[in-house]
Formats: C-alpha cells, sequence, structure tokens
C-alpha cells in the first residue's frame, strides 16, 4: 500500500507530520492541490485566470519534482525494510 489516502486523511485534519510520516510525497501533493484550489476559486471569482507566463515549464518541473519525491520515498521503502 502507498499510503497516499491515510496521507490525505491526515492532511485535511490538519495533522500534517502524520500525513509526512505515512507518505511525503502524498504531503507535497496534498499542498499542491490546495494551492489549485485557491487558484481555481480566485479564477472563479475574479472570471479570468492567471497564470505564470511559462505555465508549460512550471508544470513540468513540478511533476518532476512529484515524480523524483514518489521515486525517493519508495526506494526509501524497499531499501531500507
Amino acid at each position: 500500500m502507498c499510503g497516499m489516502t491515510t496521507c490525505f486523511a491526515y492532511f485535511v485534519r490538519g495533522q500534517w507530520y502524520q500525513a509526512a510520516r505515512v507518505q511525503p510525497a502524498g504531503l507535497l501533493l496534498a499542498v499542491e492541490m490546495l494551492l489549485l484550489l485557491g487558484i481555481s476559486l480566485r479564477a472563479t471569482v475574479q472570471g479570468v485566470l492567471t497564470v505564470p507566463v511559462r505555465i508549460e515549464r512550471s508544470l513540468t518541473i513540478l511533476m518532476l519534482a512529484n515524480f523524483l519525491m514518489v521515486l525517493l520515498v519508495w526506494l526509501t521503502r524497499l531499501l531500507c525494510c
């Protein structure tokens, strides 16, 4: 089991330390989703979506960071246990 659901459950309850212990990559994704929620709500209220000029580059870096974080967590779990 990867722990993402458990991590998100801890995150929404404000138990961030437990969320990070269960799945650090899940905590990263939960924070990203919270930021995206804020951007979406702002766009809904203002009626316009403001994004960085280089959105493709930003999203590529974000996806790479997520991938590396998940890979690091799984390698650590496989090698340490």
